[in-house]
Order: C-alpha cells, then sequence, then structure tokens
C-alpha cells in the first residue's frame, strides 16, 4: 500500500470531510480512498474527449410514445417569460 498526503488543505474543507466520514460511519481516510476512486471513475468514463459516457446504455431506449410524452412535459421549459427579463 502506498501513503499519499495531502498539504495545505484548509481548516473548513478538513471539518467537512470530518462531519462527512463520521456521517457515513467511515474514518476519514476510508472517505479519501472512496473520493480518489469514484473521481477516477468518472475520468475514465469521460474519455478521452471529456463527454460522460456513464448514460449511454439508455441512449435509445425510450419508445415512440414515451419521446412524445417527454417533449410534451418539456416545451415549456423553452418558453421565454418576458416579465423575467424586465
Amino acid at each position: 500500500m502506498s501513503t499519499i498526503i495531502v498539504r495545505n488543505l484548509d481548516e473548513q474543507t478538513h471539518e467537512r470531510l470530518k462531519r462527512e466520514a463520521k456521517a457515513l460511519g467511515l474514518s476519514v481516510n476510508t472517505l479519501m480512498q472512496e473520493f480518489i476512486r469514484t473521481g477516477l471513475r468518472s475520468r475514465r468514463a469521460q474519455g478521452a474527449s471529456g463527454r460522460y459516457h456513464d448514460l449511454d446504455a439508455l441512449a435509445g431506449t425510450w419508445s415512440v410514445k414515451e419521446e412524445r410524452e417527454f417533449f410534451k412535459h418539456v416545451r415549456s421549459l423553452s418558453e421565454i417569460d418576458e416579465e423575467l427579463w424586465r
């Protein structure tokens, strides 16, 4: 096993890490290991292009009916509320 030292970590971040670890019933070290593993998995999922691929399995899975239903519900999101821009 290797050891990594994190230098110059501000006190606020350190306290937050301690609280999070305690809430999860973990040591700060174990929490940091999990953060590192998760971060590396995320970067690997992005690939060299910087694009995420974690939702690829969902692509093309909607039926035509589901697609229509979705767009019906989000249509209003593209409308501009003129009152908000005054």
